[in-house]
């Protein structure tokens, strides 16, 4: 038996042939797949577009949200300063009523002791009060 290697010019041709066939068939594949590859990323293009959009309004609701909240809070502080303004206020007046409060025992106190005195004084000088 020979080992024949050798090709000719028509074997080459032939198979120049099918690997043009087949490589033409992996070249309409891989058409194939990169259309479906581009439409797919298109498509996810669109979404991210789509979803950018709904951050964009998402974040313009968090600006105003975060403005409303400022002046919430500037608010607050104006509320808070009237509060303790309100309850200094509060506190002078009570203040104030215990000063009143403990004046006032003392007079009763001081007006308790001179009318037993004035009692005791009529008792000892037998005058008699009306």
């Amino acid at each position: 038996m020979k080992n024949d290697a050798t090709a000719t010019k028509k074997d080459l041709t032939s198979l120049e042939d099918r690997l043009d066939k087949r490589f033409g068939k992996i070249d309409k594949r891989f058409d194939a797949l990169s259309a479906l590859m581009s439409n797919f990323a298109n498509e996810v293009n669109g979404r991210f577009k789509e979803v950018d959009g709904r951050f964009d309004k998402v974040d313009t609701c968090f600006d105003k949200i975060e403005a409303k909240l400022a002046e919430h809070d500037k608010e607050f502080r104006k509320l808070n300063e009237k509060y303790d303004h309100l309850v200094n206020t509060v506190d002078a007046f009570v203040s104030r009523i215990d000063r009143y409060e403990t004046e006032q025992a003392a007079r009763d106190y001081k007006v308790e002791r001179l009318e037993r005195w004035i009692e005791q004084i009529a008792t000892k000088t037998k005058v008699k009060l009306v």
